[in-house]
């Protein structure tokens, strides 16, 4: 999470999911391009790997 609780605009958290047994998690983002979710992350100088794809919806009911 950001400093203050609050997000850069354009960014916008929508799910995280923690896998089980594992120290990892996958997060669902909505941000207005790529690159601008990567600065971000690097910005926060994280001990973590990142790794970051754009999807699109292969089915929707």
């Amino acid at each position: 999470m950001a400093k203050g609780g609050k997000l850069p605009k354009g960014l916008q958290l929508k799910e995280v999911f923690l896998v089980k047994g594992k120290n990892m998690a996958v997060c669902r983002w909505e941000a207005d391009s790529l690159d601008h979710l990567m600065q971000v992350a690097g910005s926060m100088k994280p001990s973590w790997k990142i790794e970051a794809y754009e999807a699109a919806p292969a089915y929707q009911s």
